[in-house]
């Protein structure tokens, strides 16, 4: 196998997967946005972040829903990989995986094998009491920290002295409880969510930013578009202000020491020589 070890190459691979996902949902009438990193890169870079290794995007839980029933996104180059289809699968939301590819994210363990992929998270509803929701951030946010103890090998942080030992603390939780109880846990959350007034939403089965992803429904209500390298994607129509409570001031560059990646992924190419669908890869990203 060829690790892909430049990030340009990389996102190529990520492109055409992106793409090929838009097409899919076109022609299925399936609503989604850009989202996170991704939805970054367009707004302040009109393609990826300079340093991002995968796509984020998002779903109205009735799209997502639809989704993973689909049969049609099961096998092929591109493989959907979730609880609904996949055995084993150790996560509350799905990955669109690129089979051409092998993935390997340090001691990480996903249940299934997984290629180049992009994360496809769905929009659930919080509690409409902005207090109560923000509770519920707090503890969501709790649960996935233990998941992903769950499904990482031993315990290692570069925190110290009380976070670090809370860590350990949800790391040892997180170990005795097992993946698949805390998986049913925060599914619980989402299905429970449904009986809210769509007021307040965001991503409840994986909280990445506390309660600063507690969001207007507005804010989804409808879509606009930006251009991504070179092609239009749908985003949400508040995208300006979601951006803002994800990232605060992300207009301005971050500090050198923060231009990289918060994964830790190494990707191969499974067959000798292999590379991206187009004619060949030229190492220009988008």
């Amino acid at each position: 196998m060829r690790e892909i070890s430049d990030v340009k190459e990389l996102q190529q691979v990520l492109l055409e997967l992106l793409a090929w996902f838009k097409a899919f949902c076109e022609a299925h009438e399936l609503t989604f946005f850009l989202s996170n990193g991704t939805l970054l890169g367009a707004a302040k870079y009109q393609g990826f972040v300079p340093w991002d290794d995968d796509v984020d995007i998002i779903m109205p839980r009735a799209d997502y829903d639809r989704l993973v029933r689909m049969t049609e996104i099961r096998g092929g180059r591109y493989r959907l990989l979730c609880r609904e289809t996949t055995p084993d699968w150790r996560l509350p939301y799905a990955k669109l995986s690129d089979t051409r590819t092998f993935v390997q994210e340090s001691d990480y363990d996903f249940g299934a094998e997984i290629g180049a992929f992009l994360d496809i998270f769905p929009i659930d509803r919080w509690h409409p009491n902005r207090a109560v929701a923000a509770v519920q951030a707090v503890s969501s946010e709790v649960l996935k920290r233990m998941l992903v103890f769950a499904n990482a090998g031993s315990f290692h942080t570069e925190r110290r002295g009380v976070k670090r030992w809370i860590l350990f603390a949800l790391w040892t939780a997180g170990r005795c409880m097992g993946y698949e109880r805390l998986c049913r846990k925060i599914l619980r959350r989402a299905d429970r969510s449904r009986a809210y007034p769509e007021k307040l939403v965001g991503c409840v089965v994986w909280t990445s930013h506390l309660t600063r992803e507690i969001l207007p429904a507005s804010v989804f209500f409808k879509g606009e578009t930006l251009t991504f390298c070179g092609e239009v994607y749908p985003v949400p129509v508040g995208y300006a202000m979601y951006l803002d409570r994800l990232y605060g001031c992300w207009r301005e560059d971050p500090p050198e020491v923060r231009q990289k990646s918060n994964h830790t992924i190494r990707v191969w190419w499974k067959e000798e020589g292999g590379e991206s669908c187009e004619e060949g890869h030229d190492g220009s990203g988008c």
